[in-house]
């Protein structure tokens, strides 16, 4: 059975977005007095819950501690203050636990599933930058790197570039002060299996939390969720501790494994993608001038950008001679059938798509494709 690629989905309403998020930025955004991150780009069917209340996401949208993005066919680009770019892939929910400024040292993006991509620009020596899943924690040291996690499946980080420390995550610890951990031997002795189990992933590597260990530690953690009080969140930890233990510290599987991965040419296409604007725009955003203007400044600099990343991908991918689907399956690692409304067909690979267009490989060469024109892409 053919389906339908996810990145077709939040491309082809890409343009309708942009123009309606110009238009109803035209009332503003009020600052929040803290630190924020900033939507410079989003497309299809994407949300922010802030508090009780759900809005659709749009560039210029400032986004806060404790607020949360819901992306399903669709994506959002966010901008931190440092110049740190964020991709919340489709299908994906996450929660921005804390952001980094004031006497905040730390950036926390809490992933409860999905896919995300970013590119952490670490100006700031004393930030702490991490991205947490319901059984991992990446924290980052400055680098490009991908998140995924799903229920029944290892949690996965690749790095790009840069380095990435990983280790399980066991919530218990987030719950409690570390006085408390001192005078509780077992909360003590889980912090040095956390210790014990971090790795460091580098470039062109892949850390994934072991099966066995991924399934323990969900399991203590939705346990622990569920503990209103800290004697309760002690009692689990007390009543899970050997089963963690003994997964964890297993000598014939580490906790965290990390494995060679040569980094993929739809992976480089899309770090090129994650661009960021003028950080003086993203000020006026953060300062409440999130005004038509501002927005329209905004989404005119990013498809400039992205324009030029067009060019400079057509340019490389042209200098490749792939003369059969075989040799762009094997280049690519996918192989896409482009359905267009006028009933033919286009085989290749979509290697980048920006606004309306979209950069297809194909074995007659490289070509741009206006989405307007596709019905739908599947995989044969």
């Amino acid at each position: 059975m053919k389906r339908i690629s996810h990145e077709m989905k939040w491309a082809l309403g890409l343009a309708l977005v942009v123009s309606v998020a110009v238009m109803t930025a035209a009332c503003g955004e009020k600052s929040t007095g803290q630190s924020a991150m900033v939507i410079v780009h989003t497309s299809g069917s994407a949300s922010v819950v802030k508090g009780d209340q759900t809005q659709a996401a749009k560039v210029g949208m400032l986004v806060g501690a404790n607020d949360t993005i819901k992306t399903e066919q669709g994506m959002v680009d966010l901008q931190t203050k440092s110049g740190s770019a964020i991709r919340v892939k489709d299908w994906t929910t996450m929660k921005v636990a804390s952001l980094y400024g004031g006497n905040n040292k730390e950036t926390q993006l809490s992933m409860q599933h999905g896919s995300m991509m970013a590119n952490v620009d670490k100006r700031a020596s004393d930030e702490d930058f991490k991205v947490t899943t319901p059984t991992a924690i990446a924290g980052v040291r400055g680098t490009t790197f991908t998140v995924e996690s799903n229920e029944g499946e290892p949690t996965r980080v690749k790095v790009i570039n840069g380095k990435v420390a990983m280790k399980p995550r066991f919530t218990a610890l987030e719950k409690v002060s570390a006085d408390d951990i001192k005078s509780n031997e077992n909360l003590q002795k889980l912090q040095q299996l956390q210790d014990q189990a971090e790795v460091v992933v580098e470039d062109s590597s892949a850390g994934e939390l072991n099966a066995k260990v991924e399934q323990v530690v969900r399991k203590m953690n939705t346990e622990t969720d569920q503990a209103a009080e800290k004697q309760a969140v002690i009692a689990v930890v007390e009543k899970s501790f050997d089963a963690v233990e003994k997964t964890t510290a297993a000598e014939e599987a580490q906790a965290v494994t990390v494995v060679k991965e040569e980094v993929t040419a739809d992976e480089k296409i899309e770090k090129e993608n994650l661009v960021t604007v003028d950080e003086d725009l993203v000020e006026e955003i953060q300062a409440g001038k999130a005004n038509t203007e501002v927005i329209a400044k905004i989404t005119e600099e990013r498809q400039q950008k992205q324009e030029q990343v067009l060019e400079r991908i057509e340019e490389d991918a042209s200098k490749t001679t792939l003369k059969d689907e075989a040799e762009i399956q094997k280049h690519y690692n996918k192989l896409e059938v482009l359905n267009m409304k006028n009933g033919t067909q286009v085989r290749g690979a979509v290697i980048a798509q920006t606004g309306s267009v979209m950069v297809v490989h194909t074995p007659e060469g490289v070509k741009r494709i206006q989405t307007s024109e596709v019905d739908s892409i599947s995989f044969p």
